[in-house]
């Protein structure tokens, strides 16, 4: 997947692979970055209200020095929070997010069995937390092959396909469970 724009601020503009999904959610993927272009590169896993560019989210990934970050905007067109944290030394890193009700929680693997948290917990507050869009990112650049992703709700557990190309253009995301957007996220102008 290749990259453009930006997370943070007050709006978003990316490249975001989404499902839907409700309720408490653990979602885990394995990233490898493969080249980043630009200084506002960041990837990895988000939960998001909506696709509007200033939306309620949470978010944890890479940024482009290879530092593992998490970031959230708590309300829409807020200014969003962002925690950088210690480098990884690997050109692949696992990712977690755990939503438990409004609790957000990042952590971070080498091997995909051994957790370690990225900062702090954090409270997100969705207003609609019945269709929350999760999945995978990637802005400012960055090129990134993302593997192994697994998304549960609950009992419920979902597992999607691989995407080894560096521009995926095709839906490498199990048509039964959701679809892969294959242009840059961004609201239309208004």
């Amino acid at each position: 997947m290749e990259g453009s724009g930006t997370v943070g601020g007050q709006q978003d503009r990316f490249f975001f692979v989404h499902g839907q999904h409700n309720g408490d959610i653990v979602m885990e993927v394995k990233l490898q970055v493969t080249s980043t272009d630009g200084e506002d590169s960041y990837a990895g896993l988000m939960i998001r209200e909506s696709s509007s560019p200033d939306s309620i989210y949470y978010a944890a990934g890479l940024n482009n020095d290879n530092q593992l970050q998490t970031s959230h905007r708590e309300t829409s067109r807020g200014t969003a929070n962002v925690f950088v944290g210690q480098s990884v030394g690997e050109s692949s890193v696992w990712l977690k997010i755990t939503k438990a009700n409004n609790e957000f929680d990042a952590q971070s693997s080498s091997d995909g069995t051994n957790w370690e948290p990225i900062g702090d917990s954090a409270t997100v507050e969705f207003s609609n937390n019945a269709d929350l869009w999760t999945g995978v990112f990637v802005t400012g650049g960055a090129n990134v092959l993302a593997s192994d992703l697994l998304i549960s709700e609950f009992d419920v557990i979902t597992e999607y396909g691989v995407c080894e190309h560096a521009v995926c253009d095709e839906d490498w995301l199990s048509e039964s469970h959701t679809t892969a957007d294959e242009v840059p996220f961004e609201a239309d102008d208004e």
